[in-house]
């Protein structure tokens, strides 16, 4: 989440800057709301790259092997599955 909202901060601002270039900044400039929210963007990702880091590594997800016995067939089959596993 906090890559999305760097990502958007700086597209803001980025589109800040090609809309008032093509007018060669002349006259108002228009979506000064666009940098003011970019940089919030930015600034507000912050947090969530530390919570991120702070919960790195309680969750974990897996393909493992597990067996599946019937009573058709004697012999165990191992299949392909996903495990999740979050450590709380």
């Amino acid at each position: 989440m906090g890559w999305v909202m760097v990502g958007t901060g700086v597209a803001l601002a980025g589109f800040y800057l090609l809309i008032n270039n093509a007018n060669g900044w002349n006259g108002p400039n228009k979506g000064e709301g666009m940098v003011e929210a970019g940089i919030a963007a930015i600034v507000l990702s912050t947090p969530l790259f530390v919570i991120a880091g702070a919960n790195k590594r309680k969750g974990r997800l897996a393909l493992k092997g597990e067996p599946l016995t019937s009573a058709i067939t004697p012999y165990r089959n191992y299949y392909p599955a996903f495990s999740l596993s979050i450590n709380l």
